[in-house]
């Protein structure tokens, strides 16, 4: 992620914490069939991973359960 955000990330969320994100950004993407190109996706999947980072309650897929 460029810019002071990507800078932010990098500095305070582990290799692991990110590749959690990338994998459940990309069932979103996927599931909502989100076009990335339009700027109100891109600032929803935003606020989507400041609460997955930040553990509030984010979006999940609606199919999504988790491995126990």
């Amino acid at each position: 992620m460029p810019g002071p955000k990507g800078i932010e990330i990098m500095n305070s969320i582990s290799e692991e914490a990110w590749e959690m994100w990338k994998s459940h950004q990309t069932t979103l993407i996927n599931e909502r069939k989100l076009d990335m190109s339009d700027p109100e996706n891109r600032r929803w999947l935003q606020e989507q991973m400041d609460k997955f980072f930040n553990n509030k309650d984010y979006e999940t897929a609606s199919g999504f359960k988790a491995i126990e």
